[in-house]
């Protein structure tokens, strides 16, 4: 990798490489399937790696009871050849884990999900099958504005 790209030339390699995630989990329990962690990093390590680019992640803040857990992640994302220029993110995730009452995985999970999310956001990265209009049973979208909304726009400063 020329050493003379920046952290967010770097990062476009990347998101010019990776563009979806498939879902190889499924929950049994609600009959849907789901994006797991390592289906993110399994596409995104790669390209990172090849780019030149450093992933960490850490937990910065958590709020743990008897049942949930609430556990914040901060990605930090770090140009391997100039390791002062830096992209950071943060995420929070929310788990309850109320099969046997222990709480034991609600910390995991949470931490799981906040940092698939967060990776996620950072890249753009799109989920196979998460369009909501190609669900059958959803509503119908229109991109028609009520008068309510349009005035309510009319209000925003761009």
């Amino acid at each position: 990798m020329e050493q003379s790209l920046s952290l967010y030339q770097r990062l476009l390699i990347v998101q010019e490489k990776v563009t979806t995630v498939s879902k190889t989990g499924f929950n049994s329990f609600k009959d849907y399937k789901y994006v797991l962690l390592k289906d993110v990093l399994d596409v995104l390590k790669p390209a990172l790696t090849s780019a030149g680019v450093h992933l960490t992640a850490t937990t910065c803040d958590s709020l743990i009871s008897v049942n949930s857990a609430t556990i914040t992640v901060k990605v930090t994302l770090t140009n391997a050849d100039k390791p002062t220029e830096q992209l950071v993110t943060v995420a929070t995730g929310y788990a309850q884990d109320g099969k046997d009452g222990k709480g034991d995985k609600a910390i995991y999970i949470a931490t799981t999900g906040a940092f698939k999310y967060a990776l996620l956001i950072m890249f753009g990265l799109a989920q196979e099958d998460d369009d909501p209009e190609h669900d059958s049973n959803n509503a119908k979208v229109t991109s028609r504005k009520t008068k309510a909304t349009a005035a309510k726009d009319d209000d925003l400063d761009f």
